[in-house]
């Protein structure tokens, strides 16, 4: 709490000196004759005396209560409740004790004067603080369900103009009860983009970015339109990966099936040639799921080498169950 300042190293003024027997005490001056110098003096002094004090205690009560303000302010709770009613309340307190050791009642009179515009100062300023704190709180609380609004348009449950709507509402409660004018505008200018962005970038997390291009590139009179730029440009750029990097997981997993395929070939090849039937080797199929797996014509070619096994499986056969003369024919033959 800020202390009443002191007014030190002023001495009290001498006394007069006793009057002697004898001596003439000095008429009063008449009506309307000069006022006696000496007690004009005196009278001054303590004129300067009172002035002097009004001007340290007040200059130390603005020099304490910005401390005090500033201090109060960091130290309040989120939201700031009642900031402005207790910091006025020891305000009052401390006006009432300094004027309490005023040296004289002019001096409480000056004193009292220009406390009471320091306190309408602190007023305002503590009112504007808790405001200001109690919307800082809310302002977070709305971000939070403007995200959660967001994140419905993403997972498309909510279209960007359904959200829209649902928004502005929301935003002309907070405004009249507590959101401030810079608040508000700031607000106003991001929502639209928001969902707008929210709905673009929920269809290319589903697969959609072809159809997502589609609505862009109908410019600023297409779907998405009303993006700014940046955010337009951004949507553009995240489809195009999107459709970039669908068109080389359909690269790598036709390339992985068909590498598959093809040691299951070889297996298939080397189970048939030792003997085994070439309908029940490890990678026969038949030619409709092999159409099926790969594109029609790596499954043309896979279908080939799996009827060049029969074809082997034949031959090897033949070639088994003959003699070694007949075998020593067969590879001697053109």
């Amino acid at each position: 709490m800020p202390r009443i300042p002191e007014i030190k190293g002023r001495k009290p003024l001498p006394a007069p000196p006793p009057a002697r027997l004898g001596t003439k005490v000095p008429p009063l001056p008449a009506v309307g004759a000069p006022a006696d110098p000496v007690a004009g003096a005196l009278d001054r002094r303590g004129e300067a005396d009172a002035a002097l004090w009004v001007t340290a205690v007040t200059a130390a009560a603005e020099r304490a209560w910005q401390g005090r303000f500033d201090e109060a302010r960091r130290d309040a709770a989120d939201g700031a409740p009642g900031f402005a009613a207790g910091l006025m309340g020891e305000f009052q307190s401390y006006r009432d004790r300094v004027l309490a050791a005023a040296p004289s009642a002019d001096a409480e009179g000056f004193a009292a004067r220009r406390l009471a515009g320091l306190e309408t100062r602190l007023g305002q300023r503590a009112t504007a603080a808790e405001h200001d704190a109690f919307a800082d709180v809310r302002a977070g609380d709305f971000a939070r369900a403007m995200e959660t609004l967001r994140t419905t348009v993403a997972d498309g449950a909510l279209t960007a103009a359904e959200a829209g709507r649902q928004a502005d509402g929301d935003l002309a409660a907070a405004r009249a009860l507590w959101m401030t004018a810079g608040q508000a505008t700031a607000w106003q200018g991001r929502m639209p983009a928001l969902f707008v962005e929210a709905e673009a970038r929920g269809r290319l997390a589903r697969g959609a970015d072809e159809a997502v291009l589609a609505d862009l590139a109908g410019g600023p009179q297409g779907k998405y339109g009303t993006l700014p730029t940046d955010r337009f440009q951004a949507v553009r750029q995240a489809a195009e990966r999107a459709r970039d990097a669908r068109t080389h997981r359909t690269m790598v997993d036709a390339g992985l099936a068909q590498a598959a395929y093809r040691r299951g070939l070889r297996d298939h090849v080397a189970f048939v040639a030792g003997g085994g039937d070439p309908e029940a080797g490890p990678a026969y199929v038949g030619e409709a799921a092999l159409a099926g797996e790969l594109s029609a014509e790596a499954g043309r070619a896979a279908w080939a080498v799996v009827q060049r096994t029969r074809h082997l499986a034949a031959a090897r056969a033949q070639v088994h169950a003959a003699t070694p003369e007949a075998r020593n024919e067969m590879r001697a033959a053109p």
